[in-house]
């Protein structure tokens, strides 16, 4: 479940809900919470959880956020969101800790201020969260709040994508391709774009049908280029889209059929 915040940079992303792990009748009033969200009872949630937050319990207050981030059980209020985002962000809880940076760096909520986001996203990111090695990387990718560094933003890019982390490793592909902070190197951008549409990430499915019909970093084969490109094109991206009309006016129709039924069997991996 993901709530996205759009800034002048387009790419900071607030993760939302997560079900914490901890024993006791806090955990029982927690679960309790969580069940009525999962059935979207939000006002059955909020009442479990705002005790928990008012406690002083980090997980709740991340989580009594999320509810006022996105108006359910409660009317939308970005300045509460933000308040009990930094409530528990001081206690170190580090998705507290990204959202609070993502408000700060897009001033909702709170009045706008890289520099701190930048404090907060180092956090987290130390604390191991993949997405916030991610914007951490954008914002040294864009120059927001410190001088632009390409090969910083390109580090914390490998430390997002490492883990997993789709944007951070679509970002990588795009690294790769441009020679973008890191040396040129088209057969690392083919495998990290294929990490991330591998997991079904519309941009990078885009971007492997491009080197595949193209032979960039991989061996040219257009059955494998239209495949990935319909994937895409499946999700409404407006390139794949005008993609696939291009990519099957080139190919027999037995050829079109063999990349339909590819992407008809695709299944995405986890990572």
């Amino acid at each position: 479940m993901e709530n996205t915040i759009r800034t002048a940079s387009g790419f900071v992303a607030v993760t939302a809900l997560i079900l914490s792990l901890w024993a006791g009748p806090a955990r029982a009033d927690f679960d309790a919470g969580w069940q009525a969200y999962q059935r979207g009872d939000f006002a059955g949630a909020l009442k479990e959880w705002r005790p928990l937050a008012q406690s002083n319990d980090a997980r709740a207050q991340y989580n009594l956020g999320i509810l006022y981030d996105q108006g359910k059980g409660v009317d939308t209020d970005l300045k509460q969101a933000t308040a009990w985002w930094t409530k528990a962000a001081l206690a170190g809880y580090a998705p507290a800790q990204h959202n609070l940076a993502s408000n700060l760096i897009s001033g909702d909520g709170v009045e706008q201020d890289y520099k701190a986001a930048l404090e907060w996203l180092n956090k987290a990111s130390d604390s191991g969260l993949a997405r916030s090695s991610y914007t951490l990387g954008k914002m040294y990718h864009y120059g927001l709040g410190v001088p632009k560094d390409v090969k910083r933003a390109f580090s914390l890019f490998l430390k997002a994508g490492e883990q997993g982390y789709v944007r951070a490793q679509y970002n990588l592909g795009k690294t790769y391709r441009d020679g973008d902070g890191t040396e040129k190197n088209l057969a690392e951008a083919v495998k990290w774009y294929r990490k991330a549409a591998e997991q079904g990430y519309a941009k990078a499915q885009s971007s492997l049908g491009v080197r595949y019909a193209r032979g960039e970093g991989v061996a040219k084969d257009e059955v494998q280029a239209l495949m990935w490109t319909i994937l895409a094109a499946n999700q409404g991206l407006k390139r794949a889209l005008d993609d696939r009309a291009y990519l099957a006016k080139g190919l027999n129709p037995a050829d079109v059929a063999r990349a339909e039924k590819l992407a008809a069997d695709w299944k995405p991996s986890a990572q």
